[in-house]
């Protein structure tokens, strides 16, 4: 339907951007939006064209146009110029592919807002497409498709996928690779045209653009940069491409499409993963929810059915069975044509063998819904006010996540609903919430179990992951359907009224005892110091910072207990995160409530203790963190035996399917077993817990019977109200200190020593997952410890100005591979820069080969050769982000966190670093790099091709680097420490000293 030219926008409450609403003269609709106070601009563009438009003979089109509008157009034919202004600027583009639609964003710092706008919009009006990138541009694809290969989540859904109807448009690849993107390169070509010249025009396009310019200048932007894309979709549609083919048989209006066929409904489908993993999938086909969007039936049963307290289904088959550790029940996918509802369980190995049994209760309880008061108003009315709170009080995203977001949202949503109908419950339906329970039939679902199904037979393989699977009916266990009053009726019940629900968002009135600074936001204050008191066996410190820049009736309540040194020790480390874990678990039946009303906890190890993190409206604070802290008190109560096994093989399973992650992912944690001690890597971790039982976990609370307490307040909280929760704190977690180096003084911030390099060095070994294809290569060159903050300054400047050339060298040029990047790199306060490069058409020693080149050959030309010009162009966008307020509450506090978790208490670090900004020159920089290139380095790299194809821990000399190199990963780990073992290092960070506490009493 057609959108008038001015629309009122409905918006948060604490929402204090400015809308505006239009439609250009050619007819694109557009939403501007003003943020004064961001020093960041944003554009998106949103194209009702995906992957379910492509030729059934070439999967991947949609994609592959996506990638290859970034590669210059008419005006700006420059392949990178578009990606080097952003990256110079603070700035970064990307877009995805989704199945119908496309989404296309960018951020660039204000001053280079305008000219990167106009980029954006031509990529949209007269793209290049040419046959050269076409054929280069199909390897980053493959790429692409590489890296998603090994991972569960994409095979998953290609099998759900290739299940569906023959001629469906839900059948489909829409990642593509070289095999159907080259196999015929003309054909390919010829489709990304006509996908571009048939679809990419005005009637299929929204825009959302974001900056701190008045919005008429933003308006006129957004006119003059998408003033020229096609009026018109051309009719002509090449009958050999058959481009679109199936969506315009299928499309028209909101006809209900249903993606499967009748016949494999009423299936179970066994699919085999690479991780151990035990996931169970109940899906039903449902007709399209997109214009039902008012009523939120599904997301009303799907909340039900995922509720986690008393009585409900997590509570028995989580709580009382151990047989899953999770369980999420909503939409799936959700389209013009179909939608999936989905109930998604994790079992645990003895859910494993009864999946007859918690099908059952999943059926009994949808039947209790139908039965009982599950379809109810007020429950939904709860809902509707636990969403209308939520986005009242929201923090902002970035300002690329939110215009993408708009940008996408204006594809579904009327334009003064777009900012909240994705989540808004407007208009109660109790018959449409019937109807869906009533569809849940069966005989009419699909149920995927996935796993290793080491002994089972698989009878089917996927053609583009290789995924083996079976589809045989359901067991008759699986079919019948559980009446209320059988077992399940005396077990499970429908949840109560929630007495967490907030209605007060009122803001607690604070005294004149804060302290402003120039941007709004409260000096952290020390409030309570018992180091002044010196007791004689307590010692906490107790941080302030009300919320005085956004006025959120939000609290966070963060309490670390530390206990250096100890937790260098795996044992003790996995004893806490046991520990930790075992209390979250006893605890999630009886904070459902709390958490469904948005608020929050969490209880982790840290590396030198224990924390504790409690949140959410200031309402019901007192009362959540209350009970948590009350639960905790006594751990031998708390604590339950009959969890212990399940939460421990849990564990064990997640590290070890941690192992089997893509190699880019496993490089970093390597680099910090390099540089730091004490590390304690992911094999040492499973040994350790390995070792531990139920009585040595619970034991562990003697470990906090000498500890330090330091406790953070944060958001709507006045002094009184601090009081009080420091009195609860300290009443519930009596803190017991002995230690003579406790007792004298504040722990530092971190026991972890840095590596001081003295040469060069090379660990080389194969991925723990031996059938990944994807070598990964990460260069670590080491600066030292920072002299000053000027230092870490440089480094930011030096690595603003690396990004776009690496980018654009390694993966653009070259196509080493899909994920390529660079970066400062901060341990403790050693300071390094790194280049990261993950490739499948090249071995490690090639790709360290490739970066070589690269930095003699490109970056330190560019470097030697920089111009002032340049030079202060990274200074004004550091300057500028710098000068950039805290754009969220988080961001609040999290700066303050962090800074007294550091013990530097630097509150106005960025003042101080502004004032450098100005002492900084272009010789400076030329200096710093020259040490920093010329320092010693370490690199890291992983091939697969290693694998058993040298002798362990071989020991070689390198034009003067010494090389590591083994046939296992762990052999590589062990490597690693046995070096580290025998370097230098910087030594400890000092404690800074602590601010006056002029509020101690």
């Amino acid at each position: 339907s057609e959108i008038p030219n001015e629309i009122m926008i409905e918006k948060a409450k604490m929402d204090t951007r400015e809308y505006k609403s239009f439609v250009m003269e050619n007819g694109l609709p557009v939403v501007c939006i003003r943020d004064t106070s961001t020093s960041k601009s944003s554009a998106s563009i949103d194209i009702a064209v995906g992957s379910f438009w492509d030729p059934p003979q070439i999967p991947g089109v949609a994609h592959f146009l996506e990638h290859l509008l970034f590669l210059g157009s008419e005006k700006y034919p420059k392949i990178g110029a578009f990606d080097r202004l952003l990256a110079e600027n603070g700035g970064y583009s990307n877009a995805y592919t989704a199945e119908d639609h496309t989404n296309y964003f960018f951020a660039v710092e204000t001053t280079q807002f305008v000219k990167s706008a106009k980029m954006f919009g031509q990529m949209f009006s007269s793209p290049l497409l040419s046959m050269n990138s076409t054929k280069s541009e199909a390897h980053a694809i493959d790429s692409e498709h590489n890296k998603n290969h090994q991972e569960d989540g994409w095979r998953i859904e290609q099998v759900k996928q290739m299940l569906g109807k023959p001629g469906h448009p839900y059948r489909h690849f829409g990642t593509g690779n070289k095999e159907t993107l080259l196999s015929d390169v003309d054909a390919s070509h010829a489709a990304v045209e006509q996908l571009f010249h048939g679809h990419y025009c005005v009637k299929n396009m929204k825009v959302t653009m974001l900056s701190n310019l008045p919005l008429d200048e933003i308006a006129d932007l957004a006119k003059e940069s998408f003033a020229e894309v096609p009026l018109e979709c051309s009719d002509s549609n090449d009958k050999s491409i058959r481009l679109g083919e199936r969506m315009g048989k299928l499309v028209k209006g909101n006809e209900y499409l249903p993606p499967y066929n009748e016949t494999i409904l009423g299936s179970l489908v066994h699919l085999r993963t690479l991780s151990d993993l035990r996931e169970l999938s109940m899906l039903w086909q449902i007709p399209p929810q997109q214009n039902l969007w008012k009523a939120k039936s599904a997301e009303y049963v799907g909340q039900m059915i995922s509720n986690e307290g008393p009585g409900s289904l997590l509570a028995h088959l989580r709580g009382e069975k151990s047989y899953v550790s999770s369980l999420r029940a909503g939409l799936g996918e959700d389209y013009q044509m179909f939608s999936t509802f989905e109930v998604e369980i994790s079992l645990t190995p003895a859910g494993a063998a009864k999946i007859p049994y918690i099908v059952e209760a999943v059926q009994s309880y949808i039947n209790l819904m139908q039965n009982g008061d599950g379809v109810s108003d007020w429950r939904w009315e709860e809902m509707k006010q636990n969403t209308k709170v939520s986005f009242d009080y929201k923090e902002k995203e970035s300002p690329e996540d939110y215009t993408s977001s708009v940008a996408s949202s204006m594809r579904v949503y009327p334009l003064r609903k777009v900012l909240s109908a994705d989540t808004s419950f407007l208009e109660y339906d109790s018959e449409a919430i019937s109807n869906l329970l009533a569809s849940f039939k069966p005989e009419k679902m699909l149920v995927f179990y996935c796993a290793r199904h080491p002994n089972l037979k698989l009878d089917f393989k996927e053609k583009y992951y290789g995924v083996e699977y079976s589809v045989s009916p359901l067991p008759e266990s699986f079919m019948s359907f559980t009446s209320a009053g059988s077992t399940f009726g005396k077990i499970l019940s429908l949840p109560e009224a929630n007495e967490y629900v907030v209605n007060d968002t009122s803001i607690h009135e604070q005294g004149d005892n804060i302290v402003k600074r120039e941007d709004e936001t409260a000096q952290p204050m020390l409030i309570s110091n018992d180091y002044l008191k010196k007791s004689e066996n307590t010692r906490s410190l107790v941080w302030w910072v009300p919320d005085t820049r956004f006025s959120m009736p939000h609290t966070t309540v963060i309490a670390t207990l530390y206990k250096p040194k100890s937790f260098s020790d795996p044992v003790v480390l996995m004893s806490a995160q046991m520990f930790a874990a075992l209390a979250s678990d006893s605890l999630r039946i009886e904070t459902d409530a709390a958490t469904s009303a948005g608020y929050q906890y969490s209880i982790s190890a840290t590396n030198n203790g224990l924390q504790l993190q409690v949140s959410g409206f200031a309402e019901h604070l007192p009362k959540f963190l209350s009970m948590v802290l009350t639960k905790l008190e006594e751990p031998e109560k708390l604590l339950r035996r009959e969890r212990f096994d399940t939460v421990k093989t849990l564990s064990l399973l997640s590290m070890k399917n941690s192992l089997l992650s893509e190699p880019y992912k496993l490089i970093s944690p390597l680099l910090n077993e390099a540089l730091e001690t004490p590390h304690i890597n992911t094999h040492e971790s499973l040994i350790a817990l390995n070792s531990l039982d139920f009585d040595k976990t619970v034991a562990f609370k003697n470990q906090l019977n000498d500890v330090f307490l330091e406790l953070f307040i944060f958001g709507n909280a006045n002094l009184e109200d601090a009081r009080m929760i420091e009195k609860a704190v300290h009443e519930s977690l009596p803190v017991n200190t002995k230690s003579k180096e406790l007792l004298e003084a504040v722990p530092v911030a971190s026991e972890k020593k840095v590596t001081n390099l003295k040469q060069s060095i090379t660990f080389r070994g194969p991925p723990t997952d031996v059938d990944n294809p994807n070598s990964c290569v990460l260069n670590y060159w080491q600066y030292g410890k920072e002299g000053s903050q000027k230092d870490r300054l440089y480094l930011s400047a030096l690595a603003a100005i690396a990004h776009g050339p690496v980018y654009n060298t390694l993966r653009t040029q070259e196509q080493l591979g899909y994920i390529v990047g660079s970066g400062a790199k901060k341990n403790l306060k050693v300071l390094g820069l790194t280049i990261l490069v993950e490739s499948q058409v090249k071995s490690a020693k090639e790709v360290e080969a490739r970066i070589n080149h690269f930095v003699a050959n490109v970056f330190n030309p560019l470097i030697e050769n920089l111009k002032e010009e340049r030079f202060q162009q990274v200074i004004g966008t550091l300057r500028s982000q710098l000068k950039q307020p805290p754009q969220t509450p988080s961001d609040v506090m999290s700066t303050a966190f962090s800074e007294i978790s550091a013990r530097e208490y630097k509150f106005n670090r960025k003042k101080e670093q502004l004032k450098l900004l100005d002492e900084m020159n272009l010789a400076g920089l030329k200096t710093f790099y020259q040490k920093l290139i010329n320092s010693p380095m370490v690199s890291l790299q992983l091939d697969p091709k290693l694998n058993g194809q040298e002798k362990d821990l071989l020991i070689d000399e390198q034009d003067e680097m010494h090389l590591y190199s083994c046939n296992e990963e762990k052999g590589l780990s062990m490597a690693l420490k046995k070096w580290r073992f025998e370097q230098e290092d910087f030594g400890l960070i000092p404690v800074k000293s602590l601010p006056e506490c002029t509020l101690c009493s």
